[in-house]
């Protein structure tokens, strides 16, 4: 498949964790445009951190809420998605 034709999976995060991608990405911006910079750096790292944890805590959250709903539908669904095998060409 051709670039143009690839379906992204984008995730859709909450509205928290949007804000720290866009200042995430705004604090990458800076210190590409000053690599010497070491506030930019720090900045980058920390905005980095904060991301990188959120997320985790999300999809933490996410498998209790699955785990709460006491309801064995909602477990497949969640586990077929973890555990599908997606290949695009099957093998001859």
């Amino acid at each position: 498949m051709h670039n143009s034709q690839q379906k992204k999976h984008c995730r859709i995060y909450p509205k928290e964790i949007r804000k720290v991608i866009a200042a995430k990405r705004r604090h990458w911006r800076k210190y590409k445009a000053q690599r010497n910079n070491y506030s930019c750096k720090v900045q980058y790292q920390n905005s980095a951190r904060c991301f990188n944890a959120l997320v985790q805590k999300h999809a933490k959250d996410r498998e209790l809420q699955v785990l709460k709903a006491n309801n064995i539908g909602v477990f497949y669904r969640f586990a077929s998605k973890r555990l599908g095998n997606k290949t695009e060409i099957s093998p001859l």
